[in-house]
């Protein structure tokens, strides 16, 4: 937009020209940020009802609760009794709620300075 000039209506004209493009310019990256963020604010909005709604979603709640060792379902506590476990001592037990009532059990052993843990269904058998 080079131009030599001739007279002041020239330069106006230029001038015009310029800031219109400039004008233009920006009112483009102005609609383009504002269709970015009406996109990504729609998509968060459906995200957000979808995992909450979700007849997919299950929320399983697994915290253990500490029981008595002596409240240990007697399968369990044949296993405690039988090799490899017999030399240990059970510090604690915990049961662990699963899917579909299916309960856990977690024990505590010690033996000596060494601990190690052991993991149950309701039948005795050992859960890796």
């Amino acid at each position: 937009m080079l131009m030599e000039k001739s007279n002041g209506i020239t330069t106006i004209v230029e001038s015009a020209s310029t800031f219109s493009n400039l004008t233009n310019y920006i009112m483009k990256k102005l609609m383009m940020s504002m269709a970015v963020a009406l996109v990504a604010s729609v998509s968060m909005a459906n995200a957000s009802a979808i995992s909450t709604s979700s007849p997919f979603a299950k929320v399983v709640n697994q915290e253990k609760v500490e029981i008595k060792p002596e409240e240990l379902p007697d399968p369990v506590k044949a296993a405690l009794a039988a090799e490899p476990y017999n030399a240990w001592q059970v510090q604690k037990a915990f049961q662990v709620p699963g899917e579909n009532g299916a309960n856990t059990y977690e024990v505590a052993l010690v033996k000596g300075e060494e601990t190690s843990t052991a993991k149950f269904d309701k039948d005795g058998k050992v859960i890796e």
